[in-house]
């Protein structure tokens, strides 16, 4: 479920005590069939249900889970497993991923995953223990192991991966650096919009997109310019490019390819930001369409605002006898406001 904008020049039009058109568009996936519906949720009715062809729906967790059972329960995986000494399957994680886009006829319409297995004994996370050399194909829908692929037995890595249990021990020589704001933040957050200095603009955090600014306007002290109707950040395209059978099909599309909340993780003080940031949450709706808050779905977005290290926005100086105060030196500093969420791939 995402947020359907209103037209813009609603929007543009729009005064205070006026009707607050609220619809979304939602993407159902049945049996392999991607359907696109429009609700009015002010309205509490159905406004478009349309079924689509020649397109597949984001990848849900509940997904992954399924079809990781499925290949765990494969005789041929299972076989393939043995050979490597693995007989307990309690630790072992199958994840078949999406697949890329390969052009091959036999893939057409069909909603295919490909990936491999992990075991997790001593582990904390998978990635660091790939059983290489096996690899899976399975049909999402009619929830069947199509192919595996066993290249023979490789050694699971077994070197140290628990960094999140480690001990963080600073370097010799480390001082601690406070970031203070006496007299609070130096932008107002009220109702959505963010004031700081001359600027004025709306804020959001969508699932899919992550920050979009709206209605992004300047004081110019006679009137507030329009300077960005809208904006975010492209999706980002992750190619692996390796060409060894198991990875070259692992391509990666940020926030749109897996719902819900997409790759967007929690923002924390102290790891993601300094202490003066100011963080959003909103609702994000789970795979069944409940609204969770954000933070919880493992999305968060902060406002800071700092002194930047990079060079100051002027500098010169006075060098000939005519100028004031000749061989000074005069320059402004850079402040900047920064927004931003995280992600992981």
């Amino acid at each position: 479920m995402l947020l359907h904008e209103p037209l813009k020049d609603t929007v543009l039009g729009w005064k205070a005590g006026d009707p607050i058109p609220r619809e979304a568009d939602v993407i159902l996936l049945r049996k392999g069939q991607v359907i696109e519906a429009r609700v009015d949720i002010a309205g509490h009715k159905l406004e478009s249900w349309k079924e689509i062809k020649g397109v597949q729906a984001p990848v849900i967790e509940s997904e992954f889970r399924e079809l990781g059972e499925l290949v765990k329960k494969d005789p041929r995986v299972r076989e393939a497993l043995a050979k490597r000494g693995i007989n307990d399957l309690t630790t072992v994680e199958c994840v078949p991923l999406p697949f890329g886009y390969f052009a091959l006829p036999e893939l057409e319409g069909r909603r295919i995953m490909y990936g491999g297995c992990s075991d997790l004994h001593g582990a904390y996370l998978s990635w660091g223990r790939s059983i290489e050399g096996l690899y899976v194909q399975v049909d999402a829908v009619d929830k069947r192991v199509l192919k595996v692929v066993d290249e023979g037995a490789a050694p699971v890595p077994s070197g140290p991966i628990n960094f999140q249990e480690a001990a963080s021990i600073p370097r010799a020589g480390t001082t601690p650096i406070a970031v203070t704001q006496p007299l609070g933040p130096g932008f107002q957050l009220t109702g959505g919009e963010v004031i700081w200095q001359n600027w004025h603009f709306r804020l959001r955090l969508d699932p899919r997109l992550g920050p979009v600014v709206n209605l992004a306007r300047f004081d110019d002290g006679a009137n507030l310019r329009s300077v960005l109707y809208e904006g975010s950040l492209a999706e980002l395209f992750v190619p692996y490019m390796d060409p060894a059978e198991g990875w070259a099909t692992r391509i990666f599309i940020e926030a749109g390819e897996f719902f819900h909340g997409g790759v967007l993780k929690p923002l924390r003080e102290g790891t993601d930001c300094p202490p003066n940031a100011t963080y959003i949450d909103g609702l994000v709706p789970n795979e069944h369409g409940i609204p969770m808050p954000s933070a919880a779905a493992g999305m968060s977005l902060r406002i800071v605002q700092r002194e930047s290290s990079l060079a100051a926005f002027r500098k010169g100086g006075s060098l000939g006898p005519s100028e004031p105060d000749p061989g000074s030196a005069h320059g402004s500093g850079h402040r900047e406001l920064r927004l931003s969420d995280g992600l992981e791939i």
